[in-house]
């Protein structure tokens, strides 16, 4: 799985695909199968970071090959990797819970 997130994100998936991207075609938790950079992926729609993304799933011989093509897509838009500190950073900037870390908060009574 690779996961493409942020406000540009759209714009580098679209240079690799031909699938309409658009929120009304391709809306928030929805999945797809679509072709990237000439892979059979299956495109999900999801961010836990509550940004604009895609989780990328596809054969594990293509990972590798896929990761260069985004970053290579992506270099004109300042692409960077990201680690799960940022990413669960974010979530909470979101007020997102997480499947792995739940927040509570204390009720005065």
């Amino acid at each position: 799985v690779l996961v493409l997130t942020g406000p540009r994100s759209r714009d580098v998936l679209s240079k690799l695909t031909d699938a309409d991207l658009s929120n009304q075609a391709f809306p928030w938790l929805r999945g797809k199968s679509i072709d990237v950079s000439g892979i059979q992926t299956r495109a999900l729609r999801v961010s836990y970071a509550g940004e604009l993304g895609w989780e990328l799933h596809l054969p594990m011989e293509n990972v590798s090959k896929q990761y260069d093509k985004l970053m290579e897509a992506g270099a004109e838009f300042g692409i960077v990797n990201f680690g799960t500190y940022v990413v669960n950073s974010l979530r909470l900037e979101k007020a997102s819970d997480g499947a792995a870390t739940l927040i509570t908060l204390p009720i005065d009574k």
